[in-house]
């Protein structure tokens, strides 16, 4: 996987490139409203061409990310140092609450100095822009996300040495997601549109992550047809999309005295028992009779 710019120990912003086979994917970006989505920005979902890159430009997919995307390299920037990680997470923290209620653009760095109770001086210390702060929350999600999909990956065999079936690693994604909304669930709360305030290059290594999960899902429900527990009729991609959608924005009404784990039982059963042979087939037209 392509990761990217992570903040690996405390003082330092540190970027790191580890590519592995079989990750293909594609970023597509909305020019007009930079929003992001599963699907490409014409709202059709996305094609599955054999050489599987980005999209081409008259898809609508911002110049600056078709060819070629930036090449991430190897850059540490000076030493910040933090007088502690709670006080890194406090400031990730409310950098988020802020951006959610007022915006990127809306929230200025004394704001959030201010509800910290820091000085805007002191907030400096620890990064070098506000592009800095919506960039590292963006960058947990997605590595929340990535991490998830590595967990997943390494579910054991069965007793049987069986691989893991298509529907216990979909339901173990389901599960992992909802424990990380629990806990970690202010990294979820910033709206697409923010995504087009960070610097090309920022974008392009989140929409590499973004990607890497979604085709792991579509890998997922792939398998699931092939096994024969998933409807052959059902599109990978629309299911992953749907998928998504609904984790995304449980961040929006999750409260914690409803248990998480109820939540994804919930998600589950519904996901898995729609994934269903048949359960997707087309009713009879009432319109048509038998004597027509």
């Amino acid at each position: 996987m392509m990761t990217a710019t992570a903040r690996r120990s405390p003082g330092t912003f540190h970027r790191t490139v580890n590519r592995t086979p079989n990750s293909p994917f594609k970023t597509a970006l909305n020019r007009r409203s930079h929003s992001v989505d599963l699907l490409t920005p014409g709202g059709q979902a996305h094609p599955e061409p054999d050489d599987r890159v980005v999209p081409e430009p008259e898809l609508g997919v911002q110049q600056d990310l078709v060819e070629p995307l930036p090449t991430p390299q190897a850059v540490t920037r000076r030493s910040r140092g933090f007088s502690s990680e709670e006080r890194w997470e406090q400031i990730l923290q409310v950098a988020a609450e802020l951006f959610q209620q007022r915006g990127y653009l809306g929230t200025s760095i004394e704001e959030i100095a201010g509800r910290i109770g820091i000085q805007k001086g002191s907030l400096y210390h620890y990064i070098s822009s506000k592009e800095d702060l919506l960039y590292e929350v963006w960058r947990r999600a997605h590595e929340l996300g990535r991490r998830i999909v590595e967990r997943v990956a390494e579910l054991p065999p069965s007793p049987q040495s069986e691989p893991p079936s298509a529907s216990a690693r979909l339901r173990t994604f389901i599960t992992y997601w909802m424990e990380d909304t629990a806990n970690e669930g202010w990294a979820y709360g910033l709206g697409p549109q923010d995504l087009g305030n960070l610097n090309a290059e920022r974008r392009a290594e989140l929409l590499v992550i973004r990607w890497q999960m979604r085709d792991s899902v579509i890998s997922i429900v792939k398998d699931g047809i092939a096994e024969g527990d998933f409807d052959p009729d059902l599109d990978p991609r629309i299911v992953t999309s749907t998928l998504f959608t609904l984790l995304n924005n449980t961040f929006w009404w999750y409260q914690p005295s409803r248990g998480w784990r109820q939540i994804a039982d919930g998600y589950i059963t519904f996901f898995l028992h729609g994934l269903q042979p048949g359960q997707w087939s087309a009713p009879p037209d009432p319109r048509v009779t038998d004597a027509e």
